[in-house]
């Protein structure tokens, strides 16, 4: 897939899939001895931690920041919170059951009733190695290894009061809108770099806290080399184009990189385009030039290197968003390429959204063939076709289409050529199966078992694998998939499913009365008069999520 396309989903799922990715705990009071280490050590950064009890990769965070913790002697204020949810009856619930919510109680219960360095080794003895594998089993030795009051955190355990702090701790994330595990907030900011030390203590030295209350240790600690960055944008885009959350994302990440925004408008712009243009990279804005090597980036790039481009001296980030500002806007009553064809009159425009003539009851649904989460609608849109074709509509005109690239002849899609393949088929079937949308047989099929080999058994009696296998693998079959993949890229298309409602309206819908509802908003139809029956399989779909 090209990096402008899939940059946007890194950036939103950073936290969750790479900073370690699977809810916490509280601190325990102040203690008199807390009160003489930060006299002596001023607290320089306030951090918290949102955790799962038994998340693999929570458990590797606290092995990570627990001894740096120690290491600056108090000038670290660490706290521990949970995620996860509370049901109507305010019992909690954690994503990896009751294990995990008594592991989460017995926690909470150890930092309420120790001193804060008794309960940091506590969680130290009960992380380390595997031993975590086993909690909440082996909390008790641990409790007597750091001198933690057994009877008193079995006393809070029975009460209710682990209970109730879980309660809390859960709202706290909740209000703080963190789903990912684990999350680190360092001075009431998300930190989305790599949890090693060396890192850490550069980011806390520098980039948190107050000089004044600086760790000695800092001294010790390089100071990072100002790092520079432009980012190309184009004004006419509009809000389509804010990078807002974007930079916000990579200044995170590179605390000391300094951005100077540049419009296309500018001399300083267009000439950085034309040269990103010359050197092959994405004709598209927003995008970032980086002046420095992946080298000078350091750890912290990890997670962009593979969509950063060697451009210049440095490096180009695609930000997610596909806008050519060389192109014609299709909605300004500009002629914005010269060519003296203004707007939908520009052949440019004619494929985009904004200059689709509408088509009452007509419904495109864009997929990946084995992405599991255009397999998870497929059932959702058999559900609403049957409800149509039971109710008296004879009027949608329902298909769909495939998302990927064509490249000197050769079809490419995001999970490779099984995937090709499949869509092949699903186009083929679609094509020479249409009347009554009988394909939707082949279509569920697939859907349930997409990546058995053997598709020929989701045909009905009624389809040929002769005919079919002859379309997918000659030019008719080629010339469906590549058209489907045309459409999708002029539509920007690029997320499976996503949706074109009535031949040019976004839509969304996860489930066969979203879909219905968003289809009867727009047509006269009379199947939206009758109420949908409950469908035979669960709708268990993800309100979101996303192939891309």
């Amino acid at each position: 897939m090209n990096p402008s396309k899939i940059f946007f989903k890194i950036a939103v799922f950073w936290t969750a899939l790479l900073l370690f990715g699977c809810a916490g705990q509280t601190a325990s009071p102040k203690s008199a001895q807390d009160d003489v280490a930060s006299a002596i050590t001023p607290v320089h950064a306030g951090m918290q931690l949102y955790i799962m009890a038994t998340c693999p990769h929570c458990a590797q965070a606290i092995k990570d920041l627990l001894p740096l913790h120690k290491k600056l002697n108090g000038a670290l204020d660490l706290s521990i919170e949970y995620i996860g949810t509370v049901d109507e009856n305010g019992v909690p619930d954690l994503a990896h059951g009751d294990r995990e919510v008594s592991s989460a109680i017995i926690e909470l219960c150890v930092a309420n009733v120790a001193e804060q360095p008794a309960w940091l080794d506590f969680m130290g003895c009960l992380y380390e190695d595997t031993l975590w594998r086993d909690i909440p089993g082996n909390w008790k030795n641990c409790a007597e290894d750091t001198a933690v009051p057994v009877k008193d955190v079995e006393h809070c355990i029975t009460e209710g009061g682990g209970e109730a702090e879980l309660v809390r701790s859960i709202a706290k994330a909740a209000a703080e809108g963190i789903q990912a595990a684990p999350t680190v907030i360092i001075d009431n900011r998300e930190f989305v770099g790599p949890l090693d030390e060396e890192f850490l203590l550069t980011h806390l030295c520098y980039f948190a806290g107050k000089e004044s209350t600086r760790p000695t240790l800092c001294e010790d600690i390089e100071k990072p080399k100002p790092l520079h960055a432009m980012l190309l944008n184009d004004i006419r885009c509009g809000a389509e184009c804010d990078a807002a959350r974007e930079v916000e994302f990579i200044q995170a990440l590179f605390p000391a990189m300094e951005i100077l925004e540049v419009d296309y408008s500018e001399s300083a712009g267009k000439d950085l385009f034309d040269e990103m243009v010359d050197s092959g990279a994405p004709a598209a804005v927003p995008a970032m030039y980086i002046q420095e090597t992946i080298d000078d980036l350091g750890p912290a790039a990890m997670p962009l290197a593979q969509y950063m481009i060697e451009f210049k001296d440095g490096l180009l980030l695609p930000l997610g968003l596909e806008f050519d500002p060389s192109k014609e806007i299709c909605d300004n009553e500009q002629d914005d390429d010269g060519n003296e064809q203004i707007d939908c009159d520009d052949p440019y425009c004619a494929a985009k959204s904004v200059c689709r003539p509408e088509i009452s009851n007509r419904v495109d649904l864009f997929i990946m063939s084995q992405c599991p989460y255009a397999n998870m609608v497929i059932p959702a849109v058999d559900h609403f076709l049957n409800h149509l074709r039971d109710n008296g509509s004879t009027q949608i005109a329902f298909r769909f289409q495939f998302i990927g690239s064509e490249k000197d002849g050769t079809l490419y899609s995001m999970h490779g050529k099984n995937e090709v393949d499949e869509d092949l088929r699903m186009a083929c079937v679609q094509e020479l199966y249409s009347v009554d949308h009988t394909f939707m047989k082949y279509m569920m099929c697939r859907a349930a078992n997409p990546h058995n080999d053997d598709w020929q058994k989701c045909l009905t009696d009624t389809m040929s694998e002769k005919d079919v296998s002859a379309c997918a693998e000659g030019a008719q079959g080629h010339r469906l998939v590549a058209d489907s993949f045309q459409l999708a890229d002029a539509l920007n298309k690029n997320g499976s499913p996503s949706w074109l409602l009535n031949n040019k309206i976004e839509m969304n819908a996860r489930t066969s009365s979203q879909i219905l509802a968003a289809y009867c908003a727009r047509n006269d139809d009379p199947a939206c008069d009758v109420a949908l029956k409950k469908m035979l399989i669960d709708e268990d779909v993800p309100e979101a999520g996303a192939c891309q």
